[in-house]
């Protein structure tokens, strides 16, 4: 994920306590960011890129499907940073 996106993931918490409190979620519990952020997600960043949803549409992948993926990589990135 590259750097623009990860702060623009950032940028969807109000503070830093509400980003400690996604980064420790449980794992299991990530489902609770599907509809604030996942929605977020497509209507800021995923949305705008029309030609490119359009591509994954047509290899069967949804816009739910890449929002959740980058809920999950953004998680781990934050959770276990390299």
């Amino acid at each position: 994920m590259n750097k623009k996106i990860f702060d623009e993931l950032k940028s969807f918490f109000k503070n830093d306590e509400d980003l400690q409190n996604f980064i420790n979620t449980p794992n299991d519990d990530l489902f609770i960011y599907h509809y604030g952020f996942g929605t977020w997600i497509r209507n800021k960043i995923l949305y705008p890129k029309e030609k490119f949803l359009k591509e994954c549409s047509e290899l069967g992948i949804s816009a739910d499907d890449l929002s959740t993926d980058m809920i999950i990589n953004f998680y781990y990135q934050l959770k276990y940073p390299l």
